[in-house]
């Protein structure tokens, strides 16, 4: 499925849909309606998503981070395999796709939370399992309106 990821008018569903479509890519990619009180602790907010879509909630294992943090965890998410470091969309494509995504929930209310720690090669480094797979890096982002989550599994 061919996209232009610098349309101005690329909605959530159309990115979604390239990525579940990649054959490479083994993920997970959600958004909901949100509606609980931003006073609720984010691991909190997090574990009940995570939990409603038969994901593993981690609890306090949750990192919160920043745009920033998201933006390099989901590039490399999206730019190699975690088992045996295989090119997946390539460094450009990745980083592409996931500002796309992140500019889809950004505003002054947004939280970003991962399961993932990066060492500063950028490959993780280590986490804790939200699947039951071998490996997994996960996101999740909300604000006042949306909750979502892209998740990367992958076995050895």
């Amino acid at each position: 499925m061919a996209i232009d990821l610098f349309a101005s008018n690329l909605s959530f569903d159309e990115i979604k849909a390239f990525l579940e479509n990649h054959k490479k890519l083994n993920i997970t990619v959600r958004r909901a309606p949100h509606h609980s009180p931003q006073s609720k602790a984010p691991a909190a907010v997090a574990d009940k998503y995570v939990a409603s879509l038969a994901f593993n909630p981690i609890g306090g294992a949750w990192r919160e981070i920043s745009a920033a943090e998201a933006l390099k965890i989901l590039t490399s998410m999206l730019s190699v395999s975690m088992a045996y470091n295989i090119s997946l969309l390539g460094s450009t494509l990745a980083k592409q796709v996931a500002t796309r995504l992140i500019s889809q929930f950004q505003s002054d209310s947004t939280h970003y939370l991962t399961n993932t720690q990066l060492q500063t090669q950028g490959n993780a480094l280590s986490w804790t399992p939200v699947t039951e797979s071998t490996f997994d890096s996960a996101v999740v982002i909300y604000n006042r309106e949306y909750i979502g989550i892209i998740c990367i599994e992958d076995e050895d």
